[in-house]
């Protein structure tokens, strides 16, 4: 496993690939890996840059074929909520083709290998608010807010 890590708006981010493939996005740094300078890490810091930036809007990067089943089919869904646009849990569910599961599609989002690329952030609780997220305190709010503001007219 490669892995690179670098600084964000909100802490350290940690990249990591098969040589490929990336395989994971995840908060902080990982003492188990393998500084690389591999360019699969490099486009995906530049592009995750690019994002928190407001300069990118969709991620164009070789990711790691997911499992088939529940997971793949929920990762699918939420990869096609557009940026600025949030859904519920059950609407995911649905989305997904798992009409009754919106709590598994919870799980399903902690367990995302690959937050920001696949935007697990963009999905809240129908009784409102923006609900957990896996990441640090407030990376959500940061998020949301920053595909908000990017959209004219949003939330106005």
């Amino acid at each position: 496993m490669l892995a690179h890590t670098f600084d964000s708006p909100f802490g350290r981010i940690t990249v990591m690939c098969d040589g490929t493939f990336l395989t994971r996005v995840a908060f902080g740094e990982y003492s188990e890996k393998s500084e690389s300078h591999s360019p699969v890490l490099r486009e995906a810091e530049s592009q995750i840059l690019e994002y928190l930036t407001g300069i990118r809007k969709e991620f164009d990067l070789p990711i790691a074929p997911m499992e088939d089943g529940f997971s793949k089919d929920v990762y699918a869904a939420m990869a096609r909520i557009p940026y600025g646009s949030t859904v519920t849990y059950g609407a995911l569910a649905e989305q997904s083709g798992h009409p009754k599961a919106s709590r598994a599609v919870g799980s399903a989002c902690r367990k995302n290998p690959l937050p920001i690329i696949i935007p697990c952030h963009r999905v809240v609780p129908a009784i409102g608010g923006i609900g957990n997220y896996s990441g640090p305190e407030g990376v959500k709010a940061y998020l949301l807010k920053l595909e908000s503001e990017q959209i004219p007219d949003a939330g106005r």
